[in-house]
C-alpha cells in the first residue's frame, strides 16, 4: 500500500483511505463514515469481470456512499455493472486530485447520481476495444453495450458519441466545457480545497431520501428534454405496474402509450424545473417499509414540431415515488396543472 497524503484529499472528509500503487485487478476498499450505513468506497486499478461480485459483496449493507475512482481501464462489462449498481443506489462518484480515471474506470464513474471530480483530476474516454495478438481492435458489440448503458444514465445521443468516438489508441479527456456542451453532469471541486484537516468545514455529500427523490425527478425532466429515442427509453424504466396518471389509475403500458403520442406530437422538448419551487416529503421511513416520497414544484417548458408549431408555458407538477428494498425508485403517481401558457403558434 502506498503511504503519504491520501489521494482523496480533494474531498472534504476527515477519514483516511490508502490506495494501491499497482494492481492486476482492481482493489476495492471500504471504510465507514460517522453516519450509520454510510461509507467511503475506493476502486483502484484495472477492472476485471470478477470485480463485479467483489464489489457487490463488499458494499452489501451500505446505504449511502461516495465511490472514489482511480484506474486506467479494464473490463467494460465490470465497469457497466458497477456503474449501474452505483446509479441504482443513488451514490456519488468522485475522482480525487492528481488522479487519472480513464476508459472502463471513467464509464463506471459516470454511474454516480452526482459526478464529482477535483479540478486536477483527469477523466478520459475512448471506444471499446479488444486486444488480440498485440493488436488493438475496436469492438462494435462493446460500443453497443456502452451506448445502451449511457442511454440508461440519461445521456444524450451527442454525449454518447463524444464518449465513444475516440480511437482506442487515443483518449478524449473530459473538460468542464465539454461536459456543459454535451450535458454530462459534472461538479468540479476547486484545487484550493485539496488540503483539509480535522475539523475543517465539510460539504454535505450525504443525500437525504428527499434530496435523492428530488434529484431523480430532475433527471427525468432532463431525459424528457433529450432526444426522442432517449426520452422513450427513460420512460420505459421509471413507472410502476399501475400509475395514478392525471387522476386515472392506468397500467404502465397505457402511460407509456400516452408518452409516445406526446413524443410524436412534440419531438422537440425542453423542460426546466424551477429548483426553488421544489418541495419533497417522504413517508413510511421505517424498517421494512417501502418509503413513498411526494415531489411538487414548477416546471417551465417549450415544445415544437416539424410544422413549426410551438407551445410554451409553465406548470405545477406532482410526482409520488416509491422506493423498493433495493432502493430502486418507481413513479406511482403523476399529474400537473398548467399555470401559464403561451398558446400554440407558428414560429
Amino acid at each position: 500500500m502506498r503511504r503519504g497524503r491520501p489521494l482523496w484529499a480533494g474531498l472534504a472528509l476527515t477519514t483516511s483511505l490508502a490506495w494501491a500503487t499497482q494492481a492486476v485487478a482492481a482493489e476495492i476498499s471500504i471504510e465507514p463514515t460517522n453516519t450509520p450505513s454510510s461509507a467511503l468506497i475506493a476502486i483502484d486499478g484495472t477492472l476485471v469481470p470478477e470485480d463485479i461480485d467483489q464489489f457487490r459483496t463488499k458494499v452489501a449493507g451500505v446505504k449511502n456512499a461516495v465511490v472514489l475512482f482511480r484506474g486506467d481501464g479494464g473490463s467494460v462489462l465490470a465497469a457497466i455493472r458497477i456503474g449501474r449498481y452505483i446509479r441504482v443506489k443513488n451514490w456519488i462518484s468522485f475522482v480525487p486530485a492528481d488522479t487519472t480515471c480513464a476508459s472502463a474506470c471513467a464509464l463506471a464513474w459516470l454511474g454516480g447520481s452526482r459526478r464529482l471530480a477535483n479540478s486536477t483530476a483527469r477523466i478520459g474516454f475512448h471506444a471499446a476495444h479488444t486486444i488480440k495478438d498485440g493488436q488493438v481492435t475496436e469492438t462494435g458489440l462493446g460500443n453497443a453495450m456502452v451506448g445502451a448503458y449511457l442511454n440508461e444514465l440519461g445521456l444524450s445521443d451527442e454525449a454518447i458519441v463524444y464518449i465513444t468516438s475516440a480511437d482506442p489508441t487515443s483518449m478524449r479527456w473530459l473538460t468542464a466545457g465539454d461536459a456543459a456542451t454535451f450535458g454530462i453532469e459534472l461538479e468540479t471541486l476547486p484545487a484550493r480545497n485539496m488540503e483539509l484537516h480535522s475539523g475543517a468545514s465539510q460539504p454535505n455529500l450525504e443525500r437525504t431520501l428527499e434530496q435523492r427523490t428530488a434529484d431523480y425527478i430532475d433527471s427525468i425532466m432532463t431525459s424528457w428534454s433529450g432526444s426522442n429515442t432517449h426520452a422513450a427509453a427513460t420512460m420505459q424504466q421509471i413507472y410502476g405496474t399501475e400509475v395514478t396518471y392525471y387522476g386515472k389509475l392506468l397500467t404502465r403500458e397505457d402511460v407509456l402509450a400516452d408518452k409516445q403520442k406526446f413524443i410524436e406530437l412534440w419531438p422537440h422538448r425542453k423542460y426546466v424545473i424551477r429548483h426553488p419551487s421544489v418541495v419533497t416529503s417522504c413517508e413510511n421511513q421505517c424498517q421494512g417499509c417501502k418509503p413513498i416520497c411526494t415531489v411538487t414544484g414548477t416546471v417551465d417548458w417549450v415544445a415544437s414540431n416539424a410544422n413549426n408549431t410551438k407551445s410554451q408555458g409553465s406548470a405545477q407538477f406532482e410526482y409520488r415515488v416509491q422506493w423498493s428494498d433495493q432502493e430502486m425508485p418507481t413513479i406511482i403517481h403523476e399529474t400537473s396543472k398548467v399555470i401559464d401558457r403561451i398558446g400554440r403558434r407558428k414560429s
